[in-house]
C-alpha cells in the first residue's frame, strides 16, 4: 500500500533525507574540496548491528569522526 512498516523505518527515512540534504549543502560550497567522506548505511541498527558490525568497523578505520543521522 506504499507504506513502510518495520523497526526503524520512520527514523531511518528521516535520517537519510537529513543526511542527503546536508551532503548536498556541503557539496555546493568550496569547503567540499578540503575533505572527503564515506557514507555507510546499515539495515540492522535497530537490532544491534550484528550483521553489519564488521563493515562499520572497516569503514571507521582512519576516520576522524562519525555522524549518525536520525531526526
Amino acid at each position: 500500500d506504499g507504506t513502510y512498516n518495520a523497526p526503524g523505518a520512520a527514523d531511518m527515512k528521516g535520517g537519510l533525507a537529513l543526511m542527503l540534504a546536508a551532503l548536498r549543502s556541503v557539496e555546493a560550497t568550496p569547503a567540499a574540496a578540503r575533505f572527503g567522506y564515506e557514507v555507510v548505511i546499515n539495515s540492522d541498527e535497530e537490532t544491534g548491528s550484528f550483521a553489519s558490525a564488521a563493515l562499520i568497523e572497516r569503514a571507521a578505520r582512519g576516520k576522524v569522526a562519525a555522524l549518525t543521522y536520525e531526526p
